[in-house]
């Protein structure tokens, strides 16, 4: 599962200060890997919408793209900021941030 600007864990001692922005709500989901998913300016608004955290789980047989466009508040710049659906979230994924991979957990088997 690839996730596009998913969770940011931050560490014990930031979590105490960080600021909490909760990314939970409408995402938009597309079956498939392809590189230009995590472009910035990509067109996504003919994918499909699905809430999270969603009640069941979301199936992986094939892999799968989320995307959420969302606004940080006007101080997250000057402190650790962690991002949350609200729920954990397991299993492996990578976190895009402006077409750029920041952060993962997990490795494919590419």
């Amino acid at each position: 599962m690839k996730l596009a600007l998913l969770l940011l864990a931050a560490t014990a001692l930031q979590a105490q200060y960080a600021l909490w922005v909760d990314i939970s709500g409408e995402w938009r989901i597309q079956q498939g890997d392809r590189p230009e998913y995590a472009a910035p300016g990509f067109d996504d608004t003919r994918w499909d919408t699905i809430q999270l955290p969603h009640p069941t789980r979301i199936p992986t047989t094939t892999g799968f793209w989320l995307r959420k466009r969302f606004q940080l508040p006007a101080d997250a710049s000057k402190q650790a900021l962690a991002l949350t659906l609200g729920v954990p979230i397991s299993g492996i994924y990578e976190v895009y941030w402006n077409g750029r991979r920041i952060a993962q957990a997990g490795t494919w088997g590419d």
